[in-house]
């Protein structure tokens, strides 16, 4: 039996769903140790299923981070809220986060109500319980038990190691004894397009704002290792929908687009253990949003 078909005492897939900037990409980043999901203070920062791989001596927890869920009559949105109701009616167990600093509204009602219909087993883990005062967290708890009966309810800080395995703990606890579907030493099956396009982003999210960061999406040139060198050479286009946003995306005389690439390239770095030469360039494609040969395009990168 091969180590990644090991049997082990819990195994299986979680799907993690809320409401936009729950803080789903950074409990996924906190309990794996590495940057696996990008994360931004812009909502809807992910727009496809990452999958995140938790390991101990006992357990693995595949996570899928899904986009966050929320209403929206664009279509784009939509698909964004399809994939994360997919993957919850698709996992063996569905951790929601439920943000306590935010008021509890239609958009969490409408995701529980959606998880008592569709997910056979629910973890709600009630993030940002260090920023409101017990009787808050309290209140946003009993709102929620309003509409599910989860096996469990706890409270978290997506940034605290000590809490984030604790949700993890109770997640396995829900999981049968199954093989480990990856190596131990994995932590993401994200191939490496997709983690260059995603940190790419990340910075296009946290340096730029209204509506430029989801109207850009980024799509690899070129990714060559120079044995000579021992560099990484990449070269990847920023497509926006408009000519104004093109020159946002630039800046006066190139230094925003050069910042995006200082601060993707410090990432990159660190993430594959090389120095990396990283060439970016803006460029304008209408409509991208709606144009499924471009969607596909751009999907493939995400999928190896």
């Amino acid at each position: 039996m091969t180590r990644a078909m090991q049997e082990i005492s819990h195994s299986g897939f979680v799907a993690v769903v809320g409401r936009p900037s729950s803080g789903k990409s950074s409990f996924l980043n906190t309990l794996c140790g590495h940057k696996v999901s990008i994360v931004s203070p812009v909502p809807q920062t992910t727009q496809n299923c990452i999958r995140a791989i938790y390991n101990n001596a006992n357990t693995q927890l595949v996570f899928v981070d899904t986009p966050g869920i929320h209403a929206s009559a664009r279509a784009y949105n939509r698909r964004l809220s399809k994939l994360a109701y997919d993957a919850m009616t698709e996992a063996d167990v569905v951790l929601c986060l439920l943000d306590l600093s935010r008021g509890f509204g239609e958009e969490e009602k409408n995701i529980l109500t959606s998880l008592r219909e569709r997910a056979s087993k629910t973890i709600i883990a009630c993030n940002k319980a260090d920023l409101v005062s017990p009787d808050v967290a309290e209140k946003r708890k009993a709102d929620a038990l309003e509409h599910i009966a989860p096996h469990a309810i706890v409270n978290m800080s997506a940034f605290s190691g000590k809490d984030v395995i604790t949700v993890a703990e109770t997640l396995g606890a829900l999981l049968p004894s199954g093989p480990r579907l990856y190596p131990e030493e994995y932590y993401t099956d994200q191939t490496q397009r997709h983690r260059i396009a995603e940190i790419i982003r990340e910075k296009i999210f946290l340096n730029l704002h209204e509506e430029i960061p989801h109207a850009a999406c980024v799509l690899l040139e070129e990714l060559v290792f120079n044995d000579e060198t021992g560099k990484i050479k990449i070269r990847a286009a920023i497509y926006v929908e408009s000519e104004s946003q093109k020159g946002i995306v630039i800046g006066g005389k190139g230094a925003m687009i050069r910042e995006l690439g200082t601060s993707a390239r410090a990432d990159l770095g660190g993430i594959f253990g090389f120095d990396v030469d990283l060439f970016l360039r803006a460029d304008v494609r209408r409509g991208w949003r709606k144009d499924k040969a471009f969607l596909r395009l751009l999907e493939r990168q995400y999928q190896g």
